[in-house]
């Protein structure tokens, strides 16, 4: 029997090699999230932190055609939408109220550029 460490143990306590990694990744699944348990809390312990967000689609309108997006659509299209400027301080006062720290905007990219009738109501807006 070697007294070699086993590839799990090495990786339990030290680096882990490029070659050494490949050997992990074939085995079980179960024992790698262990492992991982574990070194994660070596090195950050227990404590869970989290900061109070909101999250905020402004816009599902995008001027991409990303084959992989399930977010994006085009004017008219079904489940498209926009939040308007009150909607978008409405829900900023909710999530204030409730606590929250930070708002995760997301929305397409550009669409004032894909679409004309965006343009025109971003300008309605006041935007330029």
């Amino acid at each position: 029997m070697s007294s070699r460490p086993s590839i799990l143990e090495s990786a339990r306590v030290g680096p882990v090699t490029e070659p050494a990694a490949y050997q992990l990744s074939a085995m079980d699944t179960g024992a790698l999230c262990e492992l991982a348990r574990e070194r994660r809390d070596r090195a950050w312990g227990k404590t869970l932190t989290y900061s109070p967000k909101v999250f905020l689609p402004i816009t599902n309108l995008c001027r991409n055609r990303c084959d992989y997006c399930s977010f994006r659509r085009s004017p008219g299209d079904p489940g498209e939408w926009t939040m308007s400027p009150v909607e978008v301080r409405d829900w900023l006062h909710r999530a204030r109220d409730r606590g929250c720290v930070e708002a995760l905007f997301c929305l397409g990219d550009t669409p004032e550029t894909g679409f004309r009738d965006y343009r025109a109501l971003l300008r309605s807006w006041g935007h330029q």
